[in-house]
């Protein structure tokens, strides 16, 4: 399979970026939720963004690039939008 190289610049920027806000959230003294919730984020946008890739890997349209570029910002504010929700829900808050 031939993946464009428009996905390349995107990828490698939200990597680095992820990893600056795990490496936070690591050291943060919140007992796991901040990282918790970060990683439940990566893991939306790596799952969305492997779908998105092997749907159109070869000629990406503009949708696939917006969420390869600012998907991730999008699941972190969604993470931290719903992660206090389902704690409440769940007993834990």
């Amino acid at each position: 399979m031939t993946i464009s190289n428009d996905y390349k610049v995107p990828v490698v920027r939200t990597g680095v970026a992820q990893g600056i806000v795990l490496l936070i959230g690591g050291m943060c003294l919140d007992g796991g939720f901040f990282l918790f919730t970060s990683l439940i984020a990566a893991a939306a946008y790596w799952a969305a963004l492997i779908i998105i890739v092997a749907r159109h890997p070869a000629s990406p349209s503009r949708g696939d690039l917006i969420w390869a570029k600012g998907g991730y910002p999008i699941a972190f504010a969604l993470a931290f939008a719903i992660g206090p929700l389902v704690l409440y829900l769940r007993g834990r808050l």
